[in-house]
């Protein structure tokens, strides 16, 4: 009878080392298995919050305990936090948050090929994303911490990784980012040595796209076109004067205010081919079909934001019901260049836990698309963005600024019959240009060949992605 108690108990023993090995190698990354980072149900524990946001007395916490890579102290327990600061040289030598690596735009903004057009200010591609992650040192044990002197870049670069497979769990706005950081905490001016990782966005060679969370154009046009008030919220972050008169448009006032309202001359600046930023504007302003403005500055106030749901028409969830969004719905979020929209991308996606699509290519890619005046698209074309799109009463303006994009609109210009305005000497084509032909080779918007940056995302594989191994900076697993 001791005997078999004797090999029960080891049998147990047995399994119970087994399962532990499991659950080891299903964390680590070791055997071929997927590292800690890919694994479904995984979730960091030193740096585990609540939701997607981290305050600055978190954030400084962890430095104090060593686990911010690029600070003095060593990361500890195989786990670590890099920051990512997304801002321009001038801004970063001025002052940032110790340890911090900084982004810049031109590693997430791209000028890419979408349906018949290029279009700039879209989301950036595979390598883009590998040349960041190596050299800020981010392995597969990696938190990740945004933040910037704004809070739509902050959320930017957020949206970028969620859509390239980063689980919520391992990714972190900083709540106030810089604004709330160096109130209480010394910024510094010193750029740190970072040790440079392997890790990569296929690791293991498996490509973690999310392509759900970001809407092509085809795909955009298609949510349009088959809106159901009962499923979907479109949600439109352009600016709106709260009392919906126009704000009048002048050199110094392009945009500000006017935009959903569908006043003449209010997005430029936004053609990746433009020759000034301030004279290009797009063809017509407005909004889509059906879309509810929401400013992004109704999710926080002095940089940080607003309670999920406390039960006052504050919290997110208050400002997003009275918009027709709840949690049953999806939302497609988009402003004028995609950057703000994230910022509503990041509170439902990060911090109500809701669905929610980024339209990253936003008003700017949206209102070129027109085959009316001013567009390139053949008449008739499936590309048309103009019936889907709406704009609200506006008064009868004249621009002071006469673009060499034409716009449609009551805004005293008058056009000539090859659609130039009168007195213009130049106009500018809007592109397609080299990919004009391409306009007959489409019969749908959500043709599959029509969604060529995600297409390109999705079969994408990082140069490393067949090797084995570890990856750098101490911890073990995730190798590429």
């Amino acid at each position: 009878m001791y005997k078999n108690m004797l090999k029960n108990s080891k049998m147990r023993l047995v399994s119970l080392l087994g399962a532990i090995a499991i659950v080891f190698f299903t964390l680590w990354g070791c055997g071929g298995g997927t590292s800690s980072y890919d694994a479904v149900n995984y979730d960091p524990v030193l740096t585990k919050t609540a939701n997607a946001l981290v305050d600055a007395t978190t954030l400084k916490g962890w430095m104090d305990q060593g686990l911010v890579q690029g600070v003095s102290s060593p990361f500890v327990a195989g786990e670590k936090v890099v920051i990512l600061d997304y801002k321009d040289a001038t801004a970063y030598a001025s002052g940032h948050i110790p340890g911090a690596v900084r982004v810049d735009g031109g590693e997430l903004l791209l000028t890419r090929l979408e349906g018949v057009a290029e279009m700039g200010s879209l989301v950036t591609d595979g390598p883009h994303m590998d040349a960041i992650i190596q050299r800020a040192g981010i392995d597969a044990n990696t938190t990740i911490v945004f933040t910037s002197s704004s809070v739509s870049n902050a959320t930017r670069a957020y949206a970028t990784f969620r859509y390239w497979g980063f689980p919520k769990s391992r990714l972190k706005v900083l709540d106030g980012v810089d604004t709330v950081w160096k109130a209480t905490n010394p910024m510094s001016l010193t750029t740190p040595t970072i040790k440079p990782s392997s890790y990569c966005v296929t690791p293991n060679g498996v490509n973690r796209v999310q392509a759900q969370l970001r809407a092509s154009l085809g795909e955009m046009m298609h949510a349009v076109q088959n809106y159901d008030g009962t499923k979907h919220a479109i949600i439109d972050d352009l600016s709106n004067p709260a009392n919906g008169l126009a704000v009048p448009v002048t050199s110094t006032s392009t945009w500000s205010g006017n935009m959903y309202k569908g006043i003449p001359g209010s997005t430029s600046g936004l053609l990746p081919y433009a020759v000034s930023a301030t004279t290009e504007y797009v063809v017509f302003e407005g909004h889509m079909k059906n879309a509810v403005n929401l400013y992004a500055t109704n999710m926080y106030a002095g940089n940080v934001f607003f309670p999920a749901n406390d039960g006052t028409p504050a919290s997110l969830k208050s400002k997003f019901n009275a918009v027709g969004m709840d949690e049953t719905k999806t939302a497609y979020v988009y402003c004028r260049a995609g950057n703000f929209a994230t910022i509503e991308f990041f509170a439902l996606d990060g911090i109500l836990n809701w669905n929610v699509v980024w339209y990253d290519g936003s008003w700017g890619q949206w209102a070129l698309m027109a085959d009316r005046k001013g567009g390139k698209l053949k008449a008739g074309s499936i590309w048309s963005t103009y019936p889907l799109s709406v704009s609200d009463p506006v008064p009868n303006t004249t621009d002071t600024l006469l673009p060499k994009y034409v716009r449609d609109a009551v805004d005293g210009v008058t056009y000539n019959t090859d659609n130039t305005p009168v007195g213009s000497a130049v106009k500018y084509p809007i592109q397609p240009l080299p990919y004009y032909p391409a306009l007959d080779v489409f019969t749908t918007v959500t043709d599959p060949a029509a969604n060529q940056i995600e297409t390109a995302d999705k079969s994408y594989k990082s140069p490393l992605s067949s090797s084995s191994g570890g990856s750098s900076g101490g911890s073990s697993g995730g190798g590429c």
